[in-house]
């Protein structure tokens, strides 16, 4: 399966390499380490992207995905460490919310089914560390969305942009 993922985009990863270190020291077990591999976190964006394929096109869809993330987001906000690392998940909600809203569409599809492939897997309890073990399981959450939004750095940074330019009353927003 090719990856949507262009090898260009690849090397811009500091988002990825901070996030995996923050994970690092959170948990420093060398199980966990290993399971945490970038090769591994692009085969799960893989994965994830053919489902996010399955339901682009279904804005009531994505739309509840996007409400569970941001509510997950708001749940996992005070951690320790790895808190801060899901603050551009709010941002990758809001464009894929705009998107399927037909409101900003300046985004290419490939970008947009990687970026809902990482939410996806970010809602999915069932991943590389299972989300059911506490604290630790959203590790690989964590670095999968410091992963992707080192790959849709300059789209996130032209959404945000254009966010602030349209100021949009609709945007999904974290409770707080």
């Amino acid at each position: 399966m090719e990856s949507l993922i262009s090898e260009e985009l690849n090397e811009n990863v500091s988002s990825f390499e901070e996030a995996f270190g923050a994970a690092e020291a959170f948990a420093p077990d060398s199980k966990i380490r290993k399971r945490l591999t970038k090769e591994k976190v692009k085969e799960q964006i893989d994965k994830f992207s053919e489902k996010a394929k399955k339901i682009i096109d279904n804005p009531e869809k994505v739309s509840a995905v996007l409400e569970k993330a941001i509510s997950l987001c708001d749940d996992l906000s005070y951690l320790r460490i790895i808190g801060k690392h899901f603050k551009q998940a709010s941002l990758v909600c809001n464009m894929l919310n705009d998107y399927i809203c037909k409101r900003y569409t300046k985004i290419p599809s490939a970008t947009v089914i990687t970026l809902l492939a990482a939410v996806l897997y970010f809602v999915s309890p069932i991943d590389i560390i299972p989300d059911f073990i506490p604290l630790i399981g959203h590790l690989d959450d964590m670095i999968v969305f410091g992963f992707v939004t080192d790959a849709a750095k300059v789209d996130l940074k032209k959404y945000e942009k254009w966010k602030k330019e349209n100021e949009n009353p609709d945007l999904i927003s974290e409770k707080g």
